[in-house]
């Protein structure tokens, strides 16, 4: 019988290394330590390498080059081994893992060393289910605490990323957690730039061009960028951006500034640059993406595009597509100098597959759908603040309960585990003092790994309390939102809220994910059986009031279902 290192030695090895990151200043070392360590494990094991493949590409999704190149050829039966520094720099997403364990079952990868261990084709399927879901675990859970750190962060009054013109990021701290301070530089410029934008008659253009020729406004310096002019797109958002007015936007929930930071406007100087702003349909950046493409099909599913229009009438009348261009086409003034120049930006929807059939096709303007799903939002879903924190507190106590409901299945669920694996041990020792037969054997056996894979598939238990918190807080913010927020503001209140629009050239509909609709039907009945309850203005005094107390079992009904996925 030929024993695995014999085996090993007659398999085609690829060495293969990756680093996370495609900057060349970050993790420079990584890849020639993996390299170096890699192919002495190969020589040291006797183990024949045929290739060593390199690459900076995050695993956390399918998609690298030489990867893709390795599984070609394993599959072509090229080469049947890898040898890599861990598990994890192969993979740390379910797709790639998944094509790494089938290939394993199926024979085809033989043999995969890492500085830790072996693995083969014969291995058990739970153990190599186990060790390459735990890579891509780790990436749903650093997204998790991600997206927590974020709202952490905006709770102290911090947006997250790289300051915005007239702040700069401070340089102490712990990363993740470091503040802002004034630019001393560029702060009066910005102040000036609104108070200009405020106090005259001036449009897009020339606001921009006083920005840039007359301020010299120029972005920081960042390592080797910045020192520049700032672009006119880049003036634009500045003027609509509302940390100036001392509040932000996070996955579509408001958070204040903190008090430590200057603010330049109040909140309705804000609101009165968007209408100055929406009036005078400001140019947008060269890349766009409309608020609900993606989001919006026909009763068919057929894809419903956008069309954007953005141009300029000038004073010699001519009318033109202004993106991209310095000056009039026809008369040839620079765009900062135009006299009162009219802009016409809109953005309309419509059936593609129904334009390019050259059939009759019907356009909405995304002012008419913002105003729909607003109001929409508005009628069905949202809730007063006072609502919102009964909520919160109801469901912590459901949270609560269940926890302790969880930890005795968990106990149970590893003691059950612990029985079946000290049975295994068993029969292998019967085995080994021929109480049982091979077959016997090998049937107990199989029998006891279907009882563990079974518990291995017990459904996962789901943090449908942060589910259930954000859905209530979305409540309070979503309809402001779709209605004053920009676009990428709007787009990740659409990704929250799960829901698809629906264009039947005539009037829109809306299809709720199953959370939501729940959510919905229940207030709906609740607003039906207490007419004098309104979610939108309803102030809950802490259970105190006979209504309220008669609203929330018709609120709860069939709460566990709605707060846990299916």
């Amino acid at each position: 019988m030929k024993t695995k290192a014999v085996v090993a030695q007659k398999i085609k090895y690829v060495v293969y290394c990756r680093k996370s990151t495609e900057e060349d200043n970050r993790q420079i070392l990584s890849l020639d330590s993996q390299r170096k360590e890699n192919l002495e494990r190969a020589e040291r094991l006797g183990l024949n390498v045929v290739d060593v493949l390199v690459e900076s590409k995050s695993a956390s999704v399918p998609g690298r080059e030489k990867f893709n190149e390795m599984m070609g050829r394993i599959a072509t039966g090229e080469v049947q081994g890898i040898i890599c520094w861990a598990l994890d720099r192969l993979s740390r997403n379910p797709m790639d893992g998944g094509l790494l364990q089938w290939l394993l079952q199926q024979g085809q990868l033989r043999h995969i060393v890492t500085s830790t261990g072996e693995h083969h084709s014969g291995d058990n399927a739970i153990v190599l289910g186990v060790l390459f879901g735990a890579p891509s675990q780790f990436v749903v859970d650093l997204k998790r605490g991600v997206r927590r750190g974020h709202e952490a962060k905006a709770q102290m009054g911090w947006p997250h990323g790289v300051a915005f013109t007239g702040f700069l990021n401070e340089k102490d701290g712990d990363r993740g957690a470091k503040k802002w301070r004034v630019d001393a530089e560029r702060w009066p410029l910005v102040q000036q730039l609104f108070y200009r934008y405020l106090n005259g008659n001036i449009s897009a253009s020339q606001i921009a061009y006083f920005a840039r020729e007359e301020l010299k406004l120029t972005t920081p310096m960042r390592r080797r960028q910045g020192g520049k002019l700032i672009a006119r797109s880049a003036i634009y958002n500045l003027l609509a951006n509302p940390i100036y007015a001392g509040f932000f936007f996070l996955g579509g929930k408001r958070y204040e500034l903190h008090p430590s930071m200057p603010r330049i406007i109040t909140e309705e100087e804000h609101l009165k640059i968007l209408r100055m702003m929406s009036g005078k349909n400001v140019p947008r950046s060269e890349h766009f993406t409309a608020t609900y493409s993606g989001y919006m099909v026909s009763p068919y599913k057929e894809f419903i595009g956008q069309s954007l229009h953005f141009q300029l009438i000038c004073e010699c009348k001519q009318k033109f597509a202004y993106l991209n261009k310095d000056a009039c086409p026809k008369c040839g003034k620079a765009l900062g100098k135009i006299q009162n120049p009219k802009y016409l930006n809109y953005t309309y929807y419509y059936n593609i597959p129904r334009h390019k059939a050259k059939q009759r096709t019907r356009h909405i303007e995304e002012k008419r759908v913002d105003e729909f799903l607003a109001t929409y939002i508005e009628k069905n879903l949202q809730l007063s603040p006072g609502l919102v924190e009964w909520s919160k507190k109801y469901l912590h106590e459901l949270s609560d309960k269940e926890l302790q409901q969880n930890l005795e299945a968990v106990r149970s669920q590893n003691m059950r585990k612990a029985n079946l694996e000290s049975k295994k041990k068993r029969y292998r020792e019967m085995l080994a003092e021929n109480l049982v037969t091979p077959d016997e054997y090998q049937k107990d056996v199989q029998e006891i790994e279907q009882e563990l894979k079974s518990i291995s598939q017990a459904p996962v238990a789901v943090d449908w309390l942060a589910q259930a918190n954000d859905m209530a807080d979305l409540t309070l913010a979503a309809a402001e939102v779709i209605r004053r927020g920009e676009t990428k503001a709007k787009r990740a209140v659409l990704s929250r809220l799960q829901s698809n629009l629906i264009w039947d050239e005539e009037k829109l509909n809306v299809i709720n994910a199953e959370p939501f609709q729940k959510l919905i039907d229940a207030l709906a009945e609740a607003k039906a059986t207490y007419p004098a309850f309104e979610p939108r203005y309803y102030e809950a005094e802490k259970d105190k009031t006979e209504l309220f107390n008669s609203v929330c079992p018709t609120l709860c009904v069939g709460q566990d279902s709605n707060l846990r996925s299916p």
